[in-house]
């Protein structure tokens, strides 16, 4: 019988915490992280957060949008990061792995007007 044993992931006690706030939230260092982690069209997928942390974020993001926004963490995003909550006094790291779409992926993307349906062309006639 295969057995699974659930780790919560990243594993804390091996991965150091990348940040450490001590008075309050700092956005600013959270996208220098996110930088030092992104390139060559790749950026983080997931912000991870231990008790301390989430508890500073919520308050952070209560004072922006108010306490009643503010419920839960749970299927929140930040600054385009899932948060996902690491059963832990202290943590914070960034990690997964997302592609980045780049303008020239968006511009090959849209149809060329050659390709889009007549109804959805202009007819000017006189």
């Amino acid at each position: 019988m295969n057995s699974i044993h659930h780790l919560p992931y990243p594993d804390h006690l091996r991965v150091p915490s990348e940040l450490t706030f001590e008075r309050g939230w700092d956005g600013e260092a959270i996208t220098e992280l996110i930088r030092s982690k992104s390139g060559f069209g790749v950026a983080p997928a997931f912000l991870f957060l231990g008790r301390w942390e989430s508890r500073l974020l919520a308050d952070h993001l209560a004072e922006a949008f108010g306490h009643d926004a503010v419920e839960s963490l749970h299927g929140t995003y930040y600054k385009g990061l899932k948060i996902v909550t690491v059963e832990c006094d202290n943590f914070l790291s960034v990690g997964g792995c997302k592609k980045v779409r780049s303008e020239v992926e968006e511009d090959s993307r849209r149809q060329s007007w050659k390709e889009m349906d007549d109804s959805s062309i202009w007819r000017f006639r006189i």
